[in-house]
């Protein structure tokens, strides 16, 4: 059996995914299965519901005529009854469906889909990391115990996919697999719609008040642990001194957002600060298209998709220098990288951006060029086909 000989159509596939909420993993995801369906596998998804507050993207799956299994008892935080449960659930369910194929993402689907995978026999088991459960954040009871887990769902993988570079090598450093165990897959977007906008750039200042000549520093992100709000927010008053004509947009919603509303309030920076709230997949390249600076602050992220998104749009970028963030920001040639929490290198870089128009776009110019063909949807599903298909080649399935 050749390459050219495998009948996709015949090639059953499932992806699991914790929750199904809007973020860098489930668009990841359902982008993914969007073009693996367009290809002719047969592919669906097996989820839990989405966070409230943090949206969904059932309603474009649907659209697409995506297959979607909700399982109530898949949840984000740990419910040992629930997982339990869930575990069961989703065993049955590969039993009674004959999948050649489980492709899990995230941690919680990514251990139990790639448990209850191996008990039902699924030929080929492949997990993304989209971020690492174990970091420098946790206690070190806490750390162990996920590296733990990720060691004993890395013996049961025949794949592990991650969005950067760097989260290999985090992987290798703890023994969590051997190297041939993993691949790198960039975490790819449409970038049509970051090139071509919606709306004109005026419109949608207009949308928030913004005036044509204020300077906007954006964060998109969900208001959750981690994402390094505080971080932006503690060094608004000292930037507003120097610029008054700034304006903070934060995009995005979450658990956390009405504790930060009450944090810039508190600072008497309201005049300078937007709330967007949730805004849909769709609108996302709207907003940064209005924004000068995208800055982001986040402690623990794969590799953010916001950042090449951004890029692609030749705007200024700041990131901590976390994970795969050095990936695709070059420091001082296609943006600024400054070191993870240290408030100082981040008010200085974003001043030294907001100090020239010029810098901005050299920068931002030089990005775009970097960013163009590596993150497309393209890539990602071709990358993630060539797998499917070596695999199914060196195992040997048939196909019925």
């Amino acid at each position: 059996m050749t390459q050219q000989k495998i009948n996709r159509e015949k090639i059953k596939v499932l992806h699991i995914i914790t929750v199904f909420s809007i973020g860098g993993a489930t668009e990841n995801t359902l982008l993914s299965v969007e073009y693996l369906q367009e290809l002719g596998y047969d592919v669906s998804i097996l989820t839990g519901e989405n966070i409230e507050s943090e949206g969904s993207l059932f309603d474009r799956a649907k659209n697409n005529n995506i297959r979607v299994t909700i399982l109530k008892q898949l949840q984000k935080s740990i419910h040992p009854f629930y997982d339990l449960v869930a575990l069961l659930k989703i065993f049955i369910f590969l039993r009674k469906n004959k999948f050649q194929i489980v492709h899990t993402h995230s941690s919680k689907a990514g251990f139990l889909g790639r448990l209850a995978a191996y008990f039902a026999g699924v030929p080929i088991i492949i997990h993304t990391i989209h971020g690492l459960p174990f970091h420098e954040y946790q206690g070190k009871s806490l750390k162990n115990i996920f590296i733990f887990v990720e060691k004993l769902s890395a013996k049961i993988s025949d794949k592990i996919i991650t969005v950067s570079d760097t989260i290999i090598q985090k992987c290798l450093k703890e023994n969590i697999a051997l190297e041939n165990k993993f691949v790198t897959v960039r975490s790819g977007f449409e970038v049509g719609n970051y090139l071509k906008l919606q709306k004109s750039n005026e419109e949608i200042r207009k949308r928030f008040g913004i005036s044509k000549d204020d300077l906007v520093i954006g964060k998109i992100a969900r208001f959750s642990p981690l994402k390094g709000h505080e971080y932006l927010i503690e060094v608004i008053p000292e930037i507003v001194k120097l610029f008054p004509n700034a304006k903070f947009v934060f995009v995005g919603s979450g658990e956390l957002e009405n504790i930060f509303r009450l944090e810039v309030e508190k600072r008497n920076i309201l005049s300078n600060v937007i709330f967007t709230g949730l805004i849909p997949q769709n609108q996302i390249p709207d907003m940064i298209a209005m924004m000068d600076i995208v800055v982001h602050t986040s402690l623990l992220e794969g590799l953010a998709r916001v950042l090449p998104q951004s890029l692609l749009m030749k705007k200024g970028v700041i990131s901590f220098d976390i994970d795969g963030a050095h990936e695709v920001i070059k420091n001082n040639k296609t943006g600024f990288l400054v070191s993870p929490m240290n408030k100082n290198q981040l008010r200085d870089a974003i001043i030294k951006m907001l100090n020239s128009k010029k810098l901005r776009n050299e920068l931002g110019a030089n990005g775009s060029k970097f960013v163009r063909d590596k993150w497309s949807v393209e890539a990602m599903g071709s990358g993630i086909d060539k797998l499917y298909k070596n695999l199914i080649l060196e195992k040997q399935i048939k196909l019925k």
